[in-house]
């Protein structure tokens, strides 16, 4: 008996999670163009086809191509997953993409680093932590209104002196 290969382990699992949940529609037609689009240009830069795609992950070309169309709002996780082992793209990252994640659901930045890189020590999980707060700082910040130039305080159109 030869032993299953990780896709085909975690396809069974996505089924079976697919099973126990009712997908809502997750991505609105805007969403799912921008989810399709990251998939075209994955399998554009490693030079594959569509029937490529769809012969390495056992998806019929015609899902891949409407998925990269957008055309699928939920598109099933066990597609999705062997997709993604396709593209050699992290199913994980995949999901998230498609909104089969909530904000909620997803861990903090701090838990974020110190998964992904194991190595980096507490003081450097720290600093990257309040440079990033100091980002999302500053992105929410209003901006000001730009100063008025001297062509707008006058009546004449051309701006000139009157």
């Amino acid at each position: 008996m030869t032993r299953p290969t990780v896709v085909e382990w975690s396809t069974k699992w996505c089924v079976y999670a697919y099973s126990l949940v009712e997908w809502e529609l997750l991505m609105n037609s805007k969403e799912a163009k921008r989810f399709g689009m990251i998939l075209r240009k994955r399998r554009e830069a490693l030079g594959l086809t569509v029937r490529q795609v769809s012969n390495a992950s056992k998806v019929p070309h015609t899902t891949v191509a409407r998925i990269e169309r957008g055309e699928f709002s939920a598109p099933r996780p066990d597609k999705l997953a062997r997709v993604a082992a396709a593209l050699e793209l992290s199913p994980v990252e995949l999901f998230a993409q498609a909104g089969y994640f909530s904000p909620d659901e997803l861990p903090d930045f701090a838990t974020y680093l110190t998964v992904k890189y194991p190595d980096l020590s507490a003081s450097a999980v720290a600093k990257l932590r309040r440079q990033f707060e100091e980002l999302t700082d500053l992105d929410q910040t209003p901006t000001t209104q730009p100063t008025p130039s001297k062509e707008e305080f006058t009546d004449d159109p051309a701006g000139g002196a009157a």
